[in-house]
């Protein structure tokens, strides 16, 4: 078969075109990265290079000189502008842009395009060359003193950028060292090739071409071992598939977009995959809606079967810099074991709340209600011996006393009734005040509730409230059972931060010191501790003849909320 010899020129051209293909790829490709930091410098920075070679290849095929100056004046320019977007490009990656002061960044972009756009006019008007000619076919164009001054910001505008390059590879480690120094082999390539394609014999497309083409190979093997660009969106999908949360992307119409492992693993009965609608979703799950359209996030269940399952959903719109939003991100995280140990601590707290009120109950019956029932029982034995005996005014003398008994622990009886039936649900003051109403309808007391300050619901917490009420109620007790008192004030008060509470009787008084610390006077005990956990301390001031008064101070939670209560409302 005859061979036909593949011409020198032939391989320039297809090898020209190739590159160009390379670097209008590589340009494309780098696009989808665009908001990563230099990447869109490096877009236009290859694009630039691949129409740069298109329009050497086109003027070193011309044979017209009206087209080789055209391509030579547009190749200028475009010299001069890959070497602007490089240096844009390493500026923006490196971070150098942000390190160095307003003023002088300013002056550097202000002077390269007070440059660029010299060379534009000096380029259009052919002022950059002495002549431009053909000669034996070869296209001569020697450079003006004009055009060599011109050149030399370009030299040095591309000196300072392979400064700030290698300074960017010497001073980072690791991959960002290997990064830098991908960036910093291609352009040396590149102009490189510019260089050799000067030399008198070299001439031709190859050198510039071959430089390109090293330099576009090797960015794309950059961008391949080293992930340049797609770096962060690896991270960002290794993160997102390795999510123990479920994530859920929707777009602007409703639709998903994207789903990790864990969120199939929610949506598995139901089948719920990308391409579907949030309709769906939440017509499989219509726990997932949330009834406040302005709520970021919300608690809701999901049930698989037999089993129930517990999910923080975490709602975040994706809104882009101009403010126009793409969709939203659904984040599902499962509570369910922080649930069940929710659950687990309250069942804990009250069974302990009750074993802590039963011992309280046990010890606040302290006045002999425990011995009744011995008393009881040897009162009526004596009486029979009596009788047996026929000692009928003693047994009547007995007989009355246990009438007495009986009527006082049928007193106690009611009292303690009514005080466990009392509650703060409806509020303090309303508890307190049908608490001291009963005292005045059964007992004879002539008692007051006294507010000499704002009473709001919430100015206490509910456990304040509920032992303050405890507290008042033990006083009152003692007020009945031992002080033979007449009139009996509950005064409130409001110090700063503090709530002063004084149950002051104008009974017979005791010796406080002496009752603190004697056996038997458990309600009083009983009263400190209760004052302890709501973080306060209750005072006993009282002496014999000369009535009793007992006080708490405990702080307040907060100013409350609602209208101002007085006795009445």
């Amino acid at each position: 078969m005859p061979s036909y010899p593949i011409s020198p020129e032939a391989v320039s051209l297809w090898l020209s075109l190739a590159v160009i293909a390379i670097l209008e790829g590589l340009s494309i490709y780098t696009w989808q990265y665009r908001k990563e930091p230099g990447a869109l410098w490096q877009v236009w920075l290859q694009a630039s290079k691949g129409l740069w070679l298109l329009v050497l290849l086109v003027g070193s095929r011309s044979v017209l000189i009206q087209e080789k100056v055209l391509c030579l004046q547009i190749s200028t320019v475009l010299a001069f502008f890959v070497c602007y977007l490089w240096f844009r490009f390493i500026t923006d990656l490196s971070g150098y842009d942000r390190r160095i002061s307003a003023p002088r960044w300013r002056t550097i972009r202000y002077g390269a395009g007070i440059l660029f756009l010299l060379i534009l006019v000096c380029a259009w008007r052919g002022w950059l060359w002495s002549s431009l000619h053909i000669t034996n076919g070869i296209f001569h164009s020697p450079r003006s003193l004009l055009g060599n001054s011109m050149s030399l910001p370009i030299y040095a505008l591309n000196a300072f950028t392979l400064w700030i390059n290698t300074r960017w590879a010497l001073r980072n480690a690791g991959l960002r060292r290997r990064q830098a120094w991908m960036f910093l082999v291609p352009s040396i390539f590149t102009w490189s090739g510019q260089i050799v394609s000067r030399v008198r014999g070299l001439n031709s497309i190859a050198p510039c071409a071959i430089g390109f083409c090293l330099s576009g190979l090797i960015t794309l093997w950059a961008f391949h071992r080293w992930r340049l660009y797609s770096i962060l969106p690896l991270a960002r999908e290794v993160v997102v598939e390795g999510m123990v949360d479920g994530l859920m992307v929707i777009d602007d119409d409703g639709y998903i977009v994207a789903l990790n492992a864990p969120t199939k693993t929610i949506f598995a009965e139901s089948a719920i995959s990308i391409g579907k609608t949030i309709e769906d979703a939440l017509q499989a799950w219509p726990e997932m809606v949330c009834r406040d359209n302005s709520a970021s996030a919300w608690e809701t269940q999901h049930q698989q079967g037999d089993a129930v399952s517990y999910y923080q959903v975490t709602r975040t719109s994706l809104r882009i810099s101009t403010g126009h939003v793409l969709g939203q991100v659904l984040v599902f995280k499962d509570i369910t074991h922080k649930k069940l140990q929710q659950a687990r601590i309250v069942e804990q707290e009250r069974a302990l709340a009750m074993m802590t009120e039963r011992e309280r109950l046990g010890r606040e019956m302290h006045d002999g209600q425990g011995q009744v029932w011995s008393y009881l029982s040897l009162t009526t034995q004596m009486m029979r011996t009596m009788l047996a005996q026929e000692k009928y005014e003693q047994a009547d003398q007995e007989l009355m006393r246990l009438f007495e008994v009986v009527q006082e622990m049928h007193t106690e009886f009611r009292e303690s009734i009514y005080g466990l039936q009392t509650s703060v649900s409806a509020g303090l003051i309303y508890a307190l005040d049908g608490q001291l109403e009963w005292y005045r309808k059964y007992c004879k007391l002539e008692v007051a509730l006294e507010l000499h300050c704002e009473w709001r619901r919430g100015m206490l917490t509910p456990a304040g409230e509920a032992h303050l009420l405890r507290i008042v109620q033990e006083a009152m007790v003692n007020i009945r059972k031992s002080a033979q008192a007449s009139r009996v004030r509950v005064i409130f008060e409001r110090a700063d931060e503090t709530l002063q509470v004084m149950v002051v009787d104008n009974g017979c008084g005791f010796d406080a010191a002496k009752a603190l610390v004697s056996v038997g006077h458990h309600g009083l005990v009983i009263m400190r501790e209760r004052a302890e956990e709501m973080g306060g301390h209750l005072e006993v001031e009282s002496h014999p003849g000369c009535g009793t008064e007992v006080r708490l101070t405990a702080p307040l939670a907060g100013e409350g909320w609602g209208d101002p209560l007085t006795i009445g409302q």
